[in-house]
């Protein structure tokens, strides 16, 4: 099937995309409105070879979704280790100075505070796929090189 085709493909180092293929996410209601771009319009960016780019596309609620899955699974976890866990949460301590002299908000995924404990944790969940050309060698070879070039990444 297409599936283990492209699986194979990326893995043996092939082209899966033909040149000039351009992605065709399309932007969900559930996404936040960016300057230009409203619900429906399609991505349109051009793929590399390896189409890496599908797989990181800010666009359509894929992976929005599965974002919101792993912050759910975690404060589920802490609370049933008996943390107090919200979801969402402004972070004023990361608050940075934008242009003007206007303050740009942080909000971490998850606050964590556990009984007896005097701080809170604040936990940003990022998702990376290892399959990424860029960190494809790295991750065969290293454990937790992908999640360290999303670290980098931000």
């Amino acid at each position: 099937n297409s599936v283990l085709r492209i699986g194979m493909s990326r893995r043996l180092g092939e082209h899966v995309a033909q040149r000039g293929a351009r992605c065709q996410r399309t932007r969900c209601a559930a996404e936040p409105e960016r300057a230009g771009q409203r619900t429906g319009d399609v991505c349109g960016d051009l793929l590399d070879p390896w189409a890496d780019h599908a797989l990181l596309c800010p666009i359509g609620p894929q992976r929005i979704r599965m974002h919101n899955e792993v912050v759910r699974v975690c404060a589920c976890e802490a609370k049933a280790a008996g943390a107090d866990v919200d979801v969402e949460r402004a972070a004023p301590h990361l608050y940075t100075a934008a242009e003007g002299g206007k303050l740009r908000e942080a909000v971490a995924d998850l606050a964590v505070a556990w009984p007896l404990q005097l701080a809170t944790q604040w936990v940003d969940v990022t998702l990376r796929s290892p399959i990424r050309s860029d960190t494809t060698v790295a991750a065969a070879r290293v454990p937790g090189a992908a999640a360290a070039a999303g670290e980098r990444g931000k």
